[in-house]
């Protein structure tokens, strides 16, 4: 019983840590974001971008945010209710740079903090 007992709670241990780091790695996307297209500013629950020809924010939705080793995946909802899919990585080192993944949606993008 107390063997199991050990096994149990190893896995609980496990899994907040996994739990733990994911979250980490989500909040490593939080914040204001500029590339040569404009801006992007990302928190818990919104994405609001900025294009750098319009100067006009336009906010969207989080629906949710996936992680893993170095891809942060950002779930949310167009402004016509289309879901969207966006994924982040290239982080670097000291979190002051990261790259849009390009897909049917958008270019490749270089971002930093800003």
């Amino acid at each position: 019983m107390r063997k199991q007992l050990c096994y149990v709670l190893g896995f609980v241990i496990y899994a907040s840590a996994a739990h733990a780091d994911a979250l980490m790695s989500q909040k490593m996307l939080y914040g204001k974001w500029c590339s040569t297209g404009g801006s992007e500013h990302f928190t818990a629950k919104t994405l609001t971008v900025v294009r750098a020809r319009e100067r006009k924010p336009i906010v969207f939705k989080v629906d949710r945010y996936d992680a893993n080793d170095d891809t942060v995946t950002v779930y949310w909802t167009h402004t016509d209710g289309t879901k969207m899919v966006t994924e982040f990585s290239e982080f670097s080192a000291d979190g002051r740079r990261m790259v849009q993944i390009k897909n049917d949606a958008g270019p490749r993008r270089e971002f930093h903090r800003c």
